[in-house]
């Protein structure tokens, strides 16, 4: 990051006083509960008929998951963001940052947002005041212990702040101390390929199973698998459903990194997935 870069965010945080309400949060508090059909918060549920299914994608980066669920109706269009910190509460937090920072303006557009939703809240800059019932564009961000929010509506006449306050109301009935919320996480895996390396020949595919290294009464149909591209060595086939598959480029060793996904609470571990490849 560049020394401009560096100011420029060290102003903004000043400016919404981010690191004094990060500052308040409890670090040994956590969020753990099943993520939901959101159209089922009641500014969604009341806003009429005409939506389509919404949409729902996970994806994962190095500390956390995130859950993207959409919902369309015609032009109108509510996007919400969950992500959930894998092992540290301040990576939601640091989320927010760099979702709000990502501007490429000179100064970050974010203002500070309404108190008492999460421990900080952002929201777009307030544009022409909009007509009653009229359509409207609407950002707001917030942090809440080890969770990030981000609700963006697109010529929606939902009230944005009304669907945030019901969803940070959901989260916090999900409360648990840090040592629950670390339990709940996926348990680590055993077997060759996760705790020792798993030995095949190079250019051979090798299928690696998360059932294989699940604990007894584990279900595998509860997890997703997301693996990096690995070492130079490595060379990943595909993922699919509880398997990922793997074949080495020379002799020698290869390593991915695999993160197992619980996939209703978006809780997740991260692992070393090694290979020995030779004769």
């Amino acid at each position: 990051m560049s020394t401009s870069d560096t100011a420029r965010i060290t102003r903004f945080k000043q400016r919404v006083g981010f690191d004094a309400a990060i500052a308040t949060q409890n670090p040994n508090e956590a969020v753990v509960v099943e993520w939901p059909d959101f159209m089922t918060a009641a500014p969604l549920a009341q806003s009429g008929p005409g939506w389509a299914p919404p949409e729902r994608s996970i994806t994962c980066v190095d500390h956390g998951c995130s859950l993207l669920w959409t919902a369309r109706r015609g032009k109108e269009t509510v996007e919400l963001t969950v992500f959930v910190a894998e092992r540290e509460t301040s990576a939601a937090a640091e989320r927010l940052l760099a979702r709000a920072s990502a501007s490429m303006m000179v100064e970050i557009p974010m203002v500070r947002g309404p108190d008492g939703l999460g421990a900080l809240s952002l929201a777009s800059p307030a544009g022409e005041p909009a007509q009653p019932g009229s359509a409207t564009d609407s950002t707001l961000m917030w942090v809440y212990r080890n969770v990030f929010f981000a609700l963006e509506l697109y010529d929606s006449r939902v009230d944005a702040l009304a669907l945030a306050r019901a969803i940070d109301a959901f989260a916090r009935q999900g409360l648990v101390s840090k040592s629950a919320w670390q339990l709940r996480r996926p348990p680590s895996l055993a077997g060759p390929g996760w705790q020792t390396p798993m030995r095949a020949p190079p250019g051979t595919a090798v299928t690696i199973k998360l059932a294989d290294g699940l604990p007894a009464g584990a279900l595998p149909a509860d997890y997703l698998l997301r693996v990096d591209r690995g070492t130079i060595n490595l060379e990943i086939l595909g993922v699919r459903e509880g398997a990922v598959e793997v074949r080495g480029k020379a002799a020698g060793p290869g390593q991915a990194t695999l993160q197992v996904v619980q996939a209703r609470t978006l809780l997740s571990r991260s692992m070393a997935l090694r290979f020995e490849f030779g004769p």
